[in-house]
């Protein structure tokens, strides 16, 4: 106004589209389970432990508490059974795999393999 040279707003960054994430892995593990037991996991694993906590249920706990649940659990190789984890059974510090047989009882594996996966 009134002939008065104002220089132009500035831009604000943009937000990254949250479409372009890509997902990267967090973890893999090899849960092997003898006799009921989950064997040790090994230590260069990004999980601190795992236990079964009865027929079918696997808790898998992190080595560092995640920033939040938004992180997406695979669960692979499970001859004669299906493995998955439910969006209500994941958490910060753990999740709960559960197991079943083909006719959707629960079931026992003798092992498990996990990849865990976040947008970043």
């Amino acid at each position: 106004p009134n002939g008065t040279w104002l220089p132009p707003e500035p831009e604000s960054p943009e937000e990254p589209d949250p479409t372009d994430s890509i997902p990267q892995t967090v973890g893999v593990v090899q849960l092997n389970v003898v006799d009921g037991e989950v064997a040790a996991l090994p230590l260069t694993s990004r999980f601190s432990a795992a236990m079964r906590m009865g027929t079918g249920e696997y808790w898998v706990f992190f080595k560092e508490t995640q920033p939040d649940t938004k992180y997406l659990a695979l669960v692979y190789s499970i001859p004669s059974a299906n493995g998955y984890v439910l969006e209500s059974n994941k958490f910060e510090d753990f999740f709960i795999v559960n197991v079943t047989d083909f006719a959707d009882a629960p079931a026992d594996a003798t092992s498990l393999s996990i990849e865990v996966k976040r947008a970043v």
